[in-house]
């Protein structure tokens, strides 16, 4: 069953850059990230354009404490229906030192910021109007047991492995994954999204593709514009 969900290992780089292309002081550029695997957060610095690669904790820290919340959940998943199965905690996530947002696949987190999906599927359509934009209601991260999956073992049989973290309900949408009957089908929102930082600045994101040229997916290409 190996090709019925994507491994890090099956990605082919081909000609793909992985990290921020363009100029060093484009403000308008191309991101792109393997977040093709389901054991890694990819933490993403705009302000200083930098990737930091932290894997997702699978066990207790060796002093053995506990947060009382991060855990492995497994569930058995029948569309947006969750039925808890078990659980073993494990250590809290350990974050980049500076970063503005995170991806995990296609789940995204913020660094204490919040995001508005607009109307918009193009960035210059997004920057016309820019403050309407600005003037939205935001929404920050939540605290989501079984919204990253980190292992799609027994998918087959509906039972996946999540762990829990905050993650932003908003942007998490612009990928969704459908078990009803598996293997997953993936949808896009096609949408520009707009990210409020923790220091009052915006950034402007849209996911040009979230696949390679043999189909992976999971290998995101994104247009970035910051400041927007």
């Amino acid at each position: 069953m190996s090709d019925i969900y994507d491994s890090p290992e099956d990605v082919s780089s081909g000609d793909i850059v992985f990290g921020f292309n363009g100029n060093p002081n484009d403000t308008r550029y191309t991101l792109k990230l393997n977040a093709v695997g389901f054991s890694q957060w990819i933490y993403v610095d705009l302000h200083n354009k930098t990737l930091t690669v932290k894997s997702i904790p699978d066990t207790l820290s060796l002093s053995g404490q506990w947060d009382g919340k991060t855990r492995w959940e497994l569930d058995s998943v029948r569309g947006a229906k969750y039925m808890y199965k078990r659980d073993i905690p494990v250590a809290t996530q350990e974050d980049a030192e500076k970063w503005d947002f995170a991806v995990h696949h296609f789940d995204v987190k913020t660094n204490n910021g919040a995001v508005y999906e607009t109307p918009y599927s193009s960035i210059d359509d997004a920057m016309a109007n820019a403050d309407a934009i600005k003037a939205a209601t935001y929404t920050p991260d939540e605290w989501m047991p079984h919204q990253c999956i980190v292992d799609l073992t027994y998918m087959m049989s509906w039972n996946i492995w999540h762990i829990s973290s905050y993650v932003n309900p908003v942007m998490t949408r612009w990928v969704t994954m459908d078990f009803s009957t598996p293997p997953p089908k993936y949808a896009v929102t096609n949408r520009v999204y707009a990210m409020r930082m923790s220091d009052g600045t915006y950034a402007a994101l849209f996911l040009d593709k979230y696949y390679d040229t043999t189909g992976k997916k999971g290998i995101l290409t994104i247009d970035v514009k910051y400041p927007f």
